[in-house]
This record gives C-alpha cells, structure tokens and sequence, in this order.
C-alpha cells in the first residue's frame, strides 16, 4: 500500500501542473491523496475499525431507524491485526428479489441520511458487499474501516443547498458551494450562476424520473465544466460523492424511477423544522414557505406531509415544493407533530402568521358589523344617534386587501386537512360570513 501511494503522489506532483495550465479547478489532489492515504491505513487498523463499529452501532440503537443492523464486535478477541465480530447471514443486497431491494433502499437511505444529516458520522464504503439482506428481511451494514465525520455547519448548508436547487436560485447555491468549500470567496458569481444554470437546469426542469436525473450524470456534466470554473472537492465530500453514487446505483436497479434527491426530502423537511436556534437552517424554513414573496399556505401542507413522510411527486422536479400528496397525514397526525419537538422551529412561524390571520378576520369582522350598525342608525333623526361618530370611526380600518382575502382562503384550505372537511366548511362558512 505504502509503494502504491507513494506512486501515486509523484503522478500528481506530475499532473498538477498540467491540470492548472488547462483548467480552471483548484481542487488540491494532493491534499485529497493525503486523505485517502490516511483512510487506507485507518482500514488496515482493526481497532480503528472496531471503535468505529461499536460507535455505529450505538447511534443506530439510539435512534428510530428500524430494520437495520450492525454486528456486534467482541473486543476482547480484536487487535490491530485482528477484527472478531458477530456473524451474520444473508446475501448481497443487490442479489435479493426486486421486491426485497426495492423495500431494503428505502430502508438502508433512511440510515444513510440519518448518517449524513443528523449524526455527522458517516459510512464511506456502502457499496453492495457492504450490505447484506438477512434472512429476516434486515438490512445488515458490514466494514466500518472507512468512515467521514462531517462538521453541522456543513450538514446545514447540505440542506440550504438542496432546498436552493429546489427552489431553482442559483444564487443562493452559489453562497452555499462557497461555504462548502467547493468554490473560493472570489469566484465570478455571475459567470458561476450561469453554468450552473446550464448545468443543472435539465435535471430541476425536465421530467422523466431518475433516468433524467440521476447523481453519475450530474457528476460527469459538473466534471465537464472545470474549466469554466475554479471548482474544486472538499477531502471528505470524495467520499459522500462517492456513497451516493453507490446507493443510487443500488436504488435504480430495483427502481429506474428512483430520486435520491425526492427521497431525501423528508429528512430535509424535518431537519429545517426542528431546529429554532440554527440561523441557517431558519432561514432554510423561509425560503420554501415564503414564495415571491408572500407566505405560501400550499407550501406548508406540503412541507408537514413530507416531514411525516407523505411526499408529494412530481414529474417535472427532482423535489417539488408544492406537491401535495393526495394520501396525506391524518388531521390527529398533523397535530401531533406540529407539536412535538420536532416541530419547535415551525411553531414559531405558524404563531406569527396565525396572528396575522386573526388581524385580518377581525378587521373584516369589525368593518362589516360597523357598517351594519352605521346603517341602522342613519335611519335615526341625527340628534338621537348617540355614539355615532365613535361607531364610525371603527369603520376607518382599512379595507381587506384581494391578496388578503386569498390568504384567508388558503388558511381555510389547509384547515380542511387540519380539522377535516366538514369542520372546515363549517369554518368557511363562518368566515365569510364576517
């Protein structure tokens, strides 16, 4: 190994040279080497490995991820040398039933992006020997000899940037590749918003399922626009690239249809509404519900039926914020997350534009119970109108606006999934009645 890499590192002291005078990528492949060597040898320590899979193992008992398994190791048996750990059976994954991997994918991404998203601690070596289907129907994780720790601020503009792809602005995505470390500080924005555009436009716009949009494309269109670009690869970002790749490879063999991207939504949706004190993240929340401008009731339904898992697909979008799903939660389902914790960042929202609702309904109320009561008493000779003038200056408020009374509406259509049908014509009703 040691020759291996040593071979290695005099090809690119060769390479480099050539690769700046040619192209406009400044990813250090030396230092990239360097990681890679550092993980060879973390391989070839089986107490590394051990540490890393009772580590695993311990993040995957303390969460929710169900049907997945780790080995357990018995370290009074294990050295540097030697890795003892429990013996499972089963069979490759990709040489299961259809049926089975179809099943075990969603499963082994649920696992996957709890790594990525939530724990920071992260598999760098999924590939198909590395994951077994066990006689049971469990997914089985081998081989923890390779892992990535990936720090939360990267984890939270991960989510910033899938959202920001979603929202197809580029410019957004700029900032976030920026402080991803895969464009410098001083890149052209303009000229980077464009390729970008270019880039990635087919796969947000066109439909087709992940036949159009799958990671191998994207990573070779990326690839070809090194020289447009100062593009360069994080150490660690090798790896998840990589996994990713993997998984989906895995995923479209089962399911051409496959969207790993579709399928991570979930796990965005919730991530952005649980945390109330990450400013990114915050700001994440505001850029799906807050549409040109205005808050988007439709937005919401979407976004709390895709926190619960019930994602909304769409033909024409790798994720769809607007989808709704038409098997969506149950209204009992809906009030218990919004208030569970994973939901103290979306409360925060909701109280400031329930506030606002309740401003206009009044206001309507108000002007049209006054206008009532103005009219009754100009029926009344002027010296016995008493309290006249005070009566009409509550008319004064102003007047509900077009926009206002669609935002009204659309409250009224959300409550209908919230409070179920009936309550929610028996609501409308009322409504309007004021």
């Amino acid at each position: 190994v040691t020759k291996d890499l040593y071979v290695m590192r005099r090809g690119v002291e060769w390479a480099e040279p050539i690769r700046k005078r040619f192209s406009a990528e400044r990813t250090n492949y030396m230092e990239l080497l360097n990681t890679w060597a550092g993980g060879f040898y973390e391989e070839l320590d089986f107490k590394n490995e051990a540490y890393n899979q009772i580590q695993f193992k311990e993040l995957l008992v303390k969460s929710d991820i169900q049907n997945v398994i780790v080995p357990e190791v018995f370290e009074e048996y294990s050295s540097r040398r030697l890795l003892v750990s429990e013996w499972i059976d089963g069979v490759k994954l990709t040489q299961a039933d259809p049926e089975e991997i179809e099943k075990l994918v969603d499963v082994g991404n649920s696992a996957f992006l709890t790594q990525l998203l939530d724990w920071g601690v992260f598999h760098g070596d999924p590939h198909p020997g590395n994951l077994l289907v066990t006689p049971e129907g469990k997914l089985c994780i081998l081989d923890f000899g390779l892992m990535a720790n990936i720090p939360g601020e990267d984890r939270n503009k991960m989510v910033s940037a899938v959202i920001h792809v979603a929202n197809k602005d580029f410019g957004q995505l700029v900032d976030d590749l920026i402080d991803l470390k895969f464009l410098p500080n001083d890149v052209d924005r303009p000229k980077v918003e464009t390729v970008m555009g270019k880039v990635l436009g087919p796969f947000v716009y066109q439909g087709g399922g992940a036949k159009n949009v799958d990671f191998r494309s994207l990573a070779r269109d990326l690839a070809g626009v090194t020289r447009e670009i100062p593009f360069s690869i994080p150490p660690y970002y090798a790896l998840v690239g990589r996994a990713i790749i993997s998984l989906e490879g895995i995923a479209l063999q089962a399911d051409p249809d496959y969207r790993l991207v579709m399928e991570a939504y979930p796990y965005v949706a919730r991530r952005v509404m649980s945390e109330d004190d990450t400013p990114e993240l915050q700001k994440a929340l505001a850029e799906i519900l807050y549409k040109d401008g205005g808050f988007s009731v439709n937005r919401l339904a979407a976004l709390l039926n895709s926190a619960m898992g019930y994602v909304g697909m769409s033909k024409d979008a790798i994720v769809d914020f607007d989808s709704i799903p038409e098997d969506g939660a149950t209204a009992s389902k809906f009030v218990e997350f919004i208030l569970s914790n994973q939901s103290k960042s979306i409360r925060s929202t909701l109280s400031v534009e329930l506030a606002k609702a309740i401003d206009i309904v009044l206001r309507r109320m108000v002007r049209l119970r006054t206008s009532e009561i103005l009219s009754s008493m100009n029926r009344v000779p002027a010296p016995f109108r008493i309290g006249y003038n005070s009566v009409s200056k509550a008319n004064e408020l102003s007047a509900i606006r077009k926009d206002e009374e669609l935002y009204v509406d659309s409250l009224i259509a959300l409550s209908s999934q919230l409070l179920g049908v009936s309550q929610a014509r028996y609501f409308s009703m009322n409504t309007h009645a004021l």
